[in-house]
């Protein structure tokens, strides 16, 4: 069981250097440049270049990603440019309510999904099996703000 979970946790390097590096391209990839729309109206060649500095946005792309991979590492997630402050923080302001959120989804799907397993295997008839089946395919397939809203307006 040891070597299970130890195979586990060094499986996750590549997969979460995978999901930095994804990330990170995905930044690259985005239109414009960052320095500009954070200044706005108010770009001016040199402020931008002097932002673009301060940023390290001026390196080469490599140092960039090494820093972004440091950064993270360190447990710099950097700053959040709407609300100014750090992004770990924003992360544990919110944390509980999102912990709170998947609770009750967990609750919920507990709460539907062992019932009508239970129902689906006393019965042992197959239209049983196909309407549950049908049940999940069709929950599984709705998008989450489907959903949402859906339940919005149930439960409101």
């Amino acid at each position: 069981m040891g070597k299970y979970i130890l195979r586990r946790v060094l499986l996750m390097i590549p997969i979460v250097l995978g999901v930095a590096t994804l990330s990170f391209i995905l930044m690259k990839l985005a239109p414009g440049d960052p320095a500009a729309a954070y200044l706005g109206d108010k770009a001016t060649p040199e402020n931008v270049a002097q932002l673009r500095q301060a940023w390290g946005l001026d390196e080469p792309m490599i140092i960039q990603y090494l820093q972004f991979l440091t950064g993270l590492l360190a447990g710099d997630f950097g700053q959040s440019f709407i609300f100014q402050t750090s992004v770990l923080e924003l992360l544990k302001l919110r944390m509980p309510a999102t912990l709170l959120l998947m609770l009750v989804s967990l609750v919920f799907a507990v709460v539907i999904s062992v019932p009508l397993s239970l129902w689906v295997a006393a019965k042992r008839s197959a239209a049983s099996a196909i309407v549950s089946r049908v049940f999940a395919a069709t929950v599984q397939g709705m998008p989450a703000f489907f959903v949402g809203t859906l339940l919005i307006l149930v439960l409101g």
